[in-house]
Protein backbone atom coordinates (compact mmCIF):
# COMPACT_ATOMS: atom_id res chain seq x y z
CA UNK A 1 0.00 0.00 0.00
CA UNK A 2 2.98 2.53 0.66
CA UNK A 3 4.77 1.41 -2.78
CA UNK A 4 1.55 1.67 -4.56
CA UNK A 5 0.52 4.79 -3.84
CA UNK A 6 -3.09 3.45 -3.19
CA UNK A 7 -3.19 5.66 0.14
CA UNK A 8 -1.95 9.19 0.15
CA UNK A 9 0.47 9.26 3.42
CA UNK A 10 0.78 13.53 2.87
CA UNK A 11 -0.73 13.32 6.34
CA UNK A 12 1.97 13.22 9.26
CA UNK A 13 -0.78 11.05 11.80
CA UNK A 14 0.00 8.19 9.59
CA UNK A 15 3.76 8.22 9.48
CA UNK A 16 4.68 6.77 12.81
CA UNK A 17 2.10 3.45 12.14
CA UNK A 18 3.19 3.17 8.19
CA UNK A 19 7.08 3.28 9.84
CA UNK A 20 6.15 0.47 11.79
CA UNK A 21 4.67 -1.13 9.31
CA UNK A 22 7.49 -0.98 6.59
CA UNK A 23 9.56 -1.67 9.72
CA UNK A 24 7.87 -5.42 10.06
CA UNK A 25 7.90 -6.70 6.00
CA UNK A 26 10.69 -8.88 4.66
CA UNK A 27 13.71 -7.10 4.32
CA UNK A 28 12.90 -6.86 0.63
CA UNK A 29 9.40 -4.95 1.12
CA UNK A 30 10.53 -3.28 3.75
CA UNK A 31 13.76 -1.46 2.32
CA UNK A 32 11.77 0.20 -0.55
CA UNK A 33 8.97 0.87 1.65
CA UNK A 34 11.25 2.77 4.26
CA UNK A 35 12.85 4.58 1.22
CA UNK A 36 9.53 5.61 -0.35
CA UNK A 37 8.09 7.20 3.17
CA UNK A 38 11.26 8.93 3.44
CA UNK A 39 10.43 10.69 0.32
CA UNK A 40 7.14 11.24 1.29
CA UNK A 41 8.42 12.85 4.85
CA UNK A 42 10.77 14.64 2.51
CA UNK A 43 8.67 16.24 0.34
CA UNK A 44 6.28 17.21 2.83
CA UNK A 45 8.67 18.89 5.33
CA UNK A 46 8.64 21.84 3.07
CA UNK A 47 5.34 22.29 3.15
CA UNK A 48 4.49 20.96 6.67
CA UNK A 49 7.30 20.47 9.05
CA UNK A 50 8.50 17.58 10.30
CA UNK A 51 7.42 14.50 13.66
CA UNK A 52 10.66 14.25 15.56
CA UNK A 53 9.79 10.74 16.41
CA UNK A 54 8.55 9.95 13.38
CA UNK A 55 12.22 11.15 11.95
CA UNK A 56 13.92 9.23 14.81
CA UNK A 57 11.53 5.99 13.64
CA UNK A 58 12.41 5.80 10.38
CA UNK A 59 15.99 6.61 11.12
CA UNK A 60 16.18 3.74 13.13
CA UNK A 61 14.58 1.84 11.11
CA UNK A 62 16.90 2.24 8.30
CA UNK A 63 19.85 1.28 10.81
CA UNK A 64 17.81 -1.44 12.12
CA UNK A 65 17.63 -3.22 8.21
CA UNK A 66 21.12 -2.15 7.97
CA UNK A 67 21.73 -4.53 11.17
CA UNK A 68 23.44 -1.64 12.98
CA UNK A 69 21.84 -2.33 16.21
CA UNK A 70 23.38 0.34 17.71
CA UNK A 71 22.75 3.34 15.28
CA UNK A 72 19.24 2.27 15.81
CA UNK A 73 19.25 1.94 19.33
CA UNK A 74 21.06 5.59 19.26
CA UNK A 75 17.92 7.19 17.27
CA UNK A 76 15.49 5.07 18.74
CA UNK A 77 16.99 5.95 22.55
CA UNK A 78 14.86 9.24 22.64
CA UNK A 79 11.54 6.92 22.05
CA UNK A 80 11.65 4.65 25.03
CA UNK A 81 11.46 7.79 27.38
CA UNK A 82 7.76 8.68 25.46
CA UNK A 83 6.50 4.95 25.76
CA UNK A 84 6.52 4.31 21.71
CA UNK A 85 5.82 0.58 21.83
CA UNK A 86 6.67 0.24 18.40
CA UNK A 87 10.14 -0.31 18.53
CA UNK A 88 12.24 -3.18 18.55
CA UNK A 89 13.65 -3.99 21.43
CA UNK A 90 15.95 -6.75 20.19
CA UNK A 91 18.02 -3.73 18.44
CA UNK A 92 18.99 -2.38 22.32
CA UNK A 93 19.48 -6.17 23.66
CA UNK A 94 21.82 -6.45 20.62
CA UNK A 95 23.63 -3.27 21.33
CA UNK A 96 23.68 -4.19 24.91
CA UNK A 97 21.39 -1.77 26.24
CA UNK A 98 19.44 -4.27 28.47
CA UNK A 99 18.36 -1.53 30.89
CA UNK A 100 16.32 0.15 28.26
CA UNK A 101 15.24 -3.37 26.91
CA UNK A 102 13.50 -3.79 30.13
CA UNK A 103 12.20 -0.13 30.20
CA UNK A 104 10.78 -0.78 26.74
CA UNK A 105 9.11 -3.97 27.52
CA UNK A 106 7.70 -3.34 30.99
CA UNK A 107 4.20 -2.45 29.49
CA UNK A 108 4.95 -5.48 27.05
CA UNK A 109 5.08 -7.42 30.16
CA UNK A 110 1.81 -6.31 31.79
CA UNK A 111 -0.36 -6.56 28.93
CA UNK A 112 0.42 -10.29 28.44
CA UNK A 113 0.60 -10.41 24.61
CA UNK A 114 -1.55 -12.90 22.95
CA UNK A 115 -2.65 -15.72 25.32
CA UNK A 116 -0.82 -14.02 28.41
CA UNK A 117 2.46 -14.16 26.68
CA UNK A 118 4.44 -11.43 24.66
CA UNK A 119 7.55 -11.97 22.68
CA UNK A 120 8.61 -9.74 25.63
CA UNK A 121 8.59 -12.75 28.24
CA UNK A 122 10.95 -14.56 26.02
CA UNK A 123 13.69 -12.01 25.84
CA UNK A 124 12.77 -11.52 29.45
CA UNK A 125 13.58 -15.36 30.21
CA UNK A 126 16.75 -15.40 28.63
CA UNK A 127 17.95 -12.15 30.34
CA UNK A 128 17.18 -13.40 33.85
CA UNK A 129 19.69 -16.14 33.02
CA UNK A 130 21.87 -14.12 32.03
CA UNK A 131 21.89 -12.53 35.14
CA UNK A 132 21.19 -15.47 37.03
CA UNK A 133 18.18 -14.74 38.68
CA UNK A 134 16.75 -18.47 38.04
CA UNK A 135 13.23 -18.25 39.85
CA UNK A 136 12.76 -14.74 37.55
CA UNK A 137 13.79 -17.11 34.43
CA UNK A 138 11.68 -20.25 35.62
CA UNK A 139 8.37 -18.37 35.74
CA UNK A 140 8.81 -16.42 32.75
CA UNK A 141 10.02 -19.46 30.78
CA UNK A 142 7.02 -21.22 31.71
CA UNK A 143 4.38 -18.71 31.37
CA UNK A 144 5.49 -18.64 27.86
CA UNK A 145 5.58 -22.59 27.90
CA UNK A 146 1.87 -22.34 29.36
CA UNK A 147 0.74 -19.63 27.18
CA UNK A 148 1.66 -21.05 23.94
CA UNK A 149 2.47 -25.05 23.93
CA UNK A 150 -1.27 -25.44 23.14
CA UNK A 151 -0.99 -23.67 20.16
CA UNK A 152 -2.07 -25.40 16.90
CA UNK A 153 0.88 -24.16 15.12
CA UNK A 154 4.88 -25.01 16.33
CA UNK A 155 6.02 -22.05 18.03
CA UNK A 156 9.76 -22.11 18.07
CA UNK A 157 9.73 -19.70 21.75
CA UNK A 158 7.79 -23.04 22.70
CA UNK A 159 10.96 -24.67 22.47
CA UNK A 160 13.31 -22.63 23.24
CA UNK A 161 11.88 -21.87 26.92
CA UNK A 162 11.64 -25.89 27.57
CA UNK A 163 15.07 -25.81 26.78
CA UNK A 164 15.89 -23.23 28.83
CA UNK A 165 13.57 -24.50 31.73
CA UNK A 166 15.31 -27.88 31.34
CA UNK A 167 18.79 -26.19 31.45
CA UNK A 168 18.12 -24.20 34.50
CA UNK A 169 19.39 -25.39 38.14
CA UNK A 170 17.59 -27.07 40.13
CA UNK A 171 15.54 -24.57 42.73
CA UNK A 172 16.55 -26.40 45.94
CA UNK A 173 20.15 -26.01 44.84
Amino acid sequence: FVLGNRLLFDQPYYELSSIALCMRASPEVARPCLARLREIREARAARAGRSVPAAALLAGAEHYLDEDYEGAAREWRPLVRSGNTLLFADAFERAGEDALVERLEQRQLSLGGFAGAHPAHVRAAERAVRTRDFARARELAQLVVDAWGGADVEVPAVDEMRALLAALPDPED
